[in-house]
């Protein structure tokens, strides 16, 4: 069990009183703000890049993860649903591309769009 879990665990039942609220408060903001710097300073990575290169090229940088997929088989990747997918939503935690939802052929999916962030580090010449 995580510290998290365990943290709630001990409110609950009231144990190890000793400054609980101070402990978990300082868990957070230190965890949030390495995960803060670790993003800035490392920027976004080759799969990032590659992800975000494609869907730059569909439809004014808007596009559901299908058709990105679709994008990169045509052009030669052996990526699979998933790991476009999952890529996608881990950059829209990082700010490089928006999500809404939006309709795709008879379902409601997610809908991507590169932010100017994303252009911006997409854009930006390595070291």
């Amino acid at each position: 069990m995580g510290w998290f879990p365990q943290y709630i665990y001990d409110i609950i039942y009231m144990r190890n009183q000793k400054n609980i609220l101070g402990k978990g408060i300082q868990y957070a903001i230190s965890w949030i703000l390495g995960w803060i710097i670790m993003a800035k300073v490392i920027g976004m990575n080759a799969n990032y890049k590659e992800v975000a290169g494609v869907l730059r090229t569909i439809n004014e940088g808007s596009a559901f993860a299908r058709e990105v997929l679709n994008k990169m088989v045509e052009n030669g990747s052996k990526r699979t649903f998933n790991s476009v997918n999952a890529t996608l939503a881990a950059m829209a935690t990082k700010g490089y591309v928006s999500k809404v939802k939006d309709v795709f052929g008879d379902k409601i999916l997610t809908k991507y769009t590169l932010t100017d962030a994303g252009i911006a580090e997409l854009d930006k010449e390595e070291e």
